[in-house]
């Protein structure tokens, strides 16, 4: 597959576009083993600007693909889905709350929850 991207660089640049998006990525790689990494490089040495997605890996830890600091990397910043749930307080008071992951073990753990205006945190 790196030889066919490396290809498309390569018409690219030939080509002589001014910008190249890019829709595809895969598993973050180290640079000299990416070939969108190398093709870019290229490109960008050559006065192409290169702009690419993120990637949808995540959202766990080093899933962003596309990330050689010669690349403009896009990627969406907000969650699409709203998971809903309620806390009970210990007055027995319900209230609903929306959370972004849903924990396994939700319905079984005690969260502390504070709420005052007067607390601050402390800048020590």
């Amino acid at each position: 597959m790196d030889a066919d991207i490396l290809a498309a660089f390569d018409a690219t640049i030939s080509d002589g576009v001014d910008v190249l998006s890019l829709s595809i990525g895969g598993m973050p790689a180290e640079y000299f083993e990416d070939g969108i990494a190398i093709g870019s490089f290229h490109a960008v040495k050559n006065g192409i600007t290169v702009v690419a997605v993120a990637g949808n890996y995540g959202p766990t830890p080093r899933t962003v693909s596309n990330v050689a600091p010669w690349i403009f990397t896009i990627g969406a910043s907000i969650v699409d889905r709203v998971f809903t749930s309620y806390i009970t307080l210990g007055n027995k008071k319900k209230i609903k709350v929306h959370i972004l992951q849903y924990p396994s073990n939700i319905h079984r753990c005690t969260i502390l929850l504070i709420c005052d205006a007067s607390i601050s945190i402390s800048r020590e």
